[in-house]
């Protein structure tokens, strides 16, 4: 018998879990939220306009997971503080998060984190439907209280400007969302 001479075999990591996979997947998905904001529809009656940005949002929680997910979101945030005009109309900066529109933006870390912890790995659509209309409940309700808070009105106000425009609006985004996660967790199971 050999002493000290213990066989060792090494194990290659897999690319598709290491740091670099996930640093990579989190910064696509910040610049999806980016594209997001190139889609955009202002209404008339509020600062704050109708964009594609939610979609990929949550689609970023349930894609990579509750803490990619958030960090996604934060790096996002990152890019529009450093003074890239990357929020909604081309808008940068911390007046831009403190703006009528920076409670929708400040959500969106909590938002992807919630969506991710919901829809997890699940093969069922309604499910997943839940965990993105849930995922939206903190984008609504901290938008439409900074959009109160900024334009000074009172909550029906701010409710009319900043919650009753979107509900449907985020209900066919989580839809949406809801299809893809869904199709994409039945053709690649895991």
């Amino acid at each position: 018998m050999l002493y000290g001479t213990k066989t060792q075999v090494v194990k290659l990591e897999n690319p598709t879990t290491g740091l670099m996979h996930d640093v990579l997947m989190v910064l696509l998905f910040s610049v999806l939220s980016i594209v997001g904001t190139w889609i955009a529809f202002p209404l008339p009656f509020t600062p704050v306009p109708i964009t594609l940005q939610t979609f990929f949002v949550l689609l970023t929680g349930a894609m990579l997971g509750p803490s990619r997910g958030a960090m996604s979101q934060v790096v996002y945030l990152g890019y529009g503080l450093s003074g890239l005009p990357v929020f909604a109309g081309g808008l940068a900066g911390l007046p831009a998060l403190l703006g009528p529109t920076g409670g929708y933006l400040l959500a969106f870390p909590i938002a992807s984190f919630i969506t991710g912890m919901v829809t997890s790995r699940h093969k069922n659509f309604y499910l997943n439907l839940g965990g993105f209309f849930l995922g939206s409940v903190p984008i609504l309700f901290l938008g439409t209280l900074q959009v109160k808070v900024v334009t000074g009105v009172d909550v029906e106000e701010a409710m009319t400007m900043g919650l009753f425009p979107f509900f449907a609006g985020d209900f066919i985004k989580s839809c949406l969302a809801a299809v893809v996660f869904t199709a994409k967790n039945r053709l690649f199971k895991k």
